[in-house]
């Protein structure tokens, strides 16, 4: 199965924590031989906007940053989708035309674009994608799916 991770999953490889999950479930969820991970190349740079954020305030090193931003791009595991695509950012703007962030609609078009299930702990974004997305989404992907890590796990 491919499994696209937005990137919040990836905060904690930079010491940041997110909820409901830890630097270990994630780890276990990589390592699993029945996935295929995908994550957009947009993880990059919302690491390093977070990893400033925190740099800024003393909390981060920059050693963290770069050891996260290594080991993602080191991962062979980790499959990196350029978002350049045409077919990525043509779907990201029908996206936009109903959500202002338009990194999120680049991710969901990636996801989409490349793989069976969505992991996503963006409340607000999977609202959408099951309220407002559904058929354009199943135009372009019939058999995606998009899920909470807690859904996921729980299967």
């Amino acid at each position: 199965m491919k499994v696209f991770l937005d990137n919040s999953f990836f905060f904690p490889f930079i010491r940041v924590d997110i909820k409901k999950i830890s630097k270990r479930d994630i780890g276990n969820l990589l390592r699993n031989n029945n996935y295929e991970i995908f994550c957009s190349e947009l993880v990059y740079f919302e690491l390093s906007t977070k990893a400033s954020k925190y740099i800024d305030q003393g909390i981060l090193d920059m050693e963290d940053l770069l050891d996260g931003i290594s080991f993602i791009n080191n991962y062979l595991r980790i499959n990196k989708v350029p978002m350049q695509y045409p077919e990525i950012l043509i779907l990201a703007q029908e996206f936009r035309k109903t959500h202002r962030d338009y990194i999120d609609c680049i991710i969901l078009a990636s996801a989409i674009k490349s793989s069976d299930v969505f992991l996503t702990m963006d409340a607000e974004l999977l609202g959408k994608i099951r309220k407002k997305w559904k058929k354009t989404i199943l135009k372009d992907n019939p058999d995606f799916t998009v899920k909470s890590f807690g859904e996921f796990i729980q299967k």
